[in-house]
């Protein structure tokens, strides 16, 4: 989802998670899950379009990068 990650760095460009939320909204995604995941204070959201799942992680894994 070009809409998503920058170019080059990779790495994503919705600072916020409403703006995630959003972005994928208009991609016709809707949010189907969200669960404490992670650190304290972290979630693991699931948006779903059809057969495509995907997961978001707010804070990461309990033990740090992988």
């Amino acid at each position: 989802m070009p809409r998503l990650i920058e170019s080059g760095s990779g790495r994503m460009r919705p600072a916020r998670l409403s703006e995630l939320d959003r972005t994928l909204t208009e991609s016709g995604y809707r949010l189907i899950r969200a669960e404490p995941y992670g650190p304290e204070g972290g979630y693991q959201l699931f948006w779903q379009s059809g057969n495509v799942l995907l997961r978001f992680k707010t804070l990461g894994e309990q033990r740090g990068p992988r």
